[in-house]
């Protein structure tokens, strides 16, 4: 397909296309050519990566099977593992493969972004600037330098090769351009769930820069062709089965969160809709000014002014859309980020962060092809404000590259990553424990057992820090408070498989060989591959 497009880039202004194609890719690799040097982190790497054992396998018949009927990491993203595995199969567990990857497709989704854009509207300019602050925007560094973040940078690839396939079909109505466009969809649900949210885009995309309607649908079918057909018909229901696909994705994903336990209760839904509100506020702040940026932001009742300044934000630029209603492509912009962000807004409650900088990766689409377009019409033919909105792109442009240049190696590991996190955040004890966890891995016992006690003391209710500690204790020989940090993590949550195991051995090495042999009966009933590694000792 990407030659196709390549192969159509000719003339003039496709000459230009091309010219700023190999700029955007140059740029964007450039800028994050040094997240090769960055390793692995203990943050859902070990998951995705590094503890997975059909990972570490590469690509087999077994881990193929695997992919494509596993829940594990509270997904169903069967693409997402085969990536994974297909990387260990090429690089092993070096690092720096798994991130070239990311990075790699990161290049690719920029550039697709471009040729969509150029190709739906003829604008080489406004295309570039889209593209420009999509490659190097800060904000989109998590998703591309987090190895177990594979699923944002993969998604965005098929979700782009889905827009390029669908703009063909509304040029040419051919099945094989209307089933490539479904294809690619398929992928990007296999990819990221996020993806759900994508027929309605196409919808929006109808509207501008696409322009279909029923007086727009060119010629009587032909042979090969997809009949033509009433608005609703045509433009609806054409989109049948993409919402078939994206409903089948929604109740995979329900199953598989509701399996992991990764839904959160909340006190009210009050709460979770004006902790979502102030996210689609966040989001556009960290866009115009992404100051600190961390991995984990916890899940707090939000201020009221950060609410009320979001409502007014949300307010105000809808009512101006309004008002500018004959810029379709603000109207576009808008709508795909309220759209594009709603399956992550928190308005149901997953895992323990109230918002994320992976979850803008598609949405900020949006607002960059509205400010974009927008800018572009405010200043033609005004030389003197021209003059001061280039002014402004350049320094902006600038600003968005040294700070996602310095973002990088934050990422470098994750003693550095957590107390980036800490530093900025208050009450955050999952970076506690998480910089506490990378400190034993440096053998450096003492201060990682003190930054899990400090994760505790903000959430005595974490179990997993429990277990945690009594890895601590155990280096230190403090067996009986081992024992004591396990008998609450499994209070806490009797299902914890690995707190169990880890008191069986606790038990054994202290000869407590009846105690011991409770603790495996129960393990025995619910894991067999944990159980079998202590049956030897009974």
């Amino acid at each position: 397909m990407l030659s196709n497009i390549t192969l159509q880039l000719t003339g003039k202004k496709e000459k230009l296309a091309s010219v700023l194609a190999v700029i955007l890719v140059t740029v964007t690799l450039s800028i994050y050519s040094q997240v090769l040097l960055n390793g692995f982190i203990n943050y859902d790497d070990p998951l995705y990566v590094t503890e997975n054992l059909h990972i570490q396998q590469g690509l087999t018949t077994e881990g193929v099977l695997w992919a494509f009927t596993a829940f594990d990491a509270a997904n169903w993203h069967p693409l997402t593992w085969l990536t994974h595995m297909l990387d260990v199969q090429v690089f092993g567990v070096n690092p720096m493969g798994h991130h070239m990857t990311n990075m790699l497709l990161h290049g690719a989704n920029t550039l697709l972004l471009f040729l969509f854009l150029f190709r739906s509207t003829g604008a080489a300019g406004q295309s570039f600037f889209v593209g420009l602050f999509f490659g190097v925007h800060p904000i989109h560094v998590e998703s591309v330098v987090w190895i177990a973040e594979r699923k944002d940078v993969l998604c965005g690839f098929f979700w782009v090769l889905t827009l390029l396939a669908y703009q063909r079909y509304s040029t040419n109505l051919s099945r094989a351009n209307y089933f490539s466009a479904l294809g690619f969809y398929a992928a990007a649900l296999m990819s990221k769930p996020m993806a759900v949210s994508l027929p309605f885009v196409l919808l929006l995309l109808d509207y501008w820069p696409l322009r279909r309607s029923p007086q727009r649908i060119s010629g009587a079918p032909q042979d090969g062709s997809i009949s033509k057909r009433g608005w609703t018909d045509s433009l609806l229901l054409e989109k049948l089965p993409f919402f078939l696909l994206a409903g089948v994705s929604a109740l995979m994903t329900v199953a598989a969160q509701n399996r992991a336990g990764t839904v959160k209760e909340v006190a009210t839904w009050s709460e979770s809709i004006l902790n979502a509100l102030a996210g689609y506020g966040t989001y556009l702040a960290k866009m115009v000014w992404p100051g600190h940026l961390v991995v984990l932001y916890p899940y707090n009742s939000q201020p009221i002014w950060k609410v009320v300044a979001a409502g007014f934000v949300l307010i105000g630029v809808s009512v101006s859309l309004w008002i500018w209603r004959t810029r379709r492509y603000l109207l576009v912009g808008w709508l795909w980020y309220l759209i594009t962000l709603l399956p992550v807004s928190g308005i149901i409650r997953i895992g323990e962060h109230s918002i994320a900088d992976r979850y803008s990766y598609i949405p900020l689409i949006g607002p960059f092809i509205a400010i974009s377009w927008g800018t572009w019409e405010l200043v033609e033919n005004r030389k003197t404000v021209k003059r001061l909105a280039l002014t402004a792109v350049v320094s902006a442009f600038l600003f968005y590259s040294v700070k996602t240049w310095s973002q990088i190696p934050i990422w470098r590991d994750s003693v550095s990553l957590f107390q980036h996190a800490i530093r900025f955040t208050s009450g955050n004890w999952m970076a506690s424990h998480n910089l506490g966890i990378a400190l034993l891995e440096r053998g450096d016992t003492k201060n990682g057992l003190e930054w899990i006690r400090r994760s505790l003391q903000i959430n005595p209710e974490y179990s997993v820090a429990y277990n945690s500690l009594s890895i601590a204790y155990g280096r230190l020989g403090r067996e009986d408070e081992a024992i004591a940090a396990l008998k609450e993590a499994l209070r806490l949550d009797p299902g914890f498989e690995d707190a169990r195991f880890n008191l069986i051995r606790a038990y054994i090495q202290k000869g407590a060989n009846e105690a011991a042999f409770a603790e495996y009966r129960i393990l025995r009933k619910s894991n067999r591959p944990l159980a079998d590694q202590v049956k030897p000792y009974f």
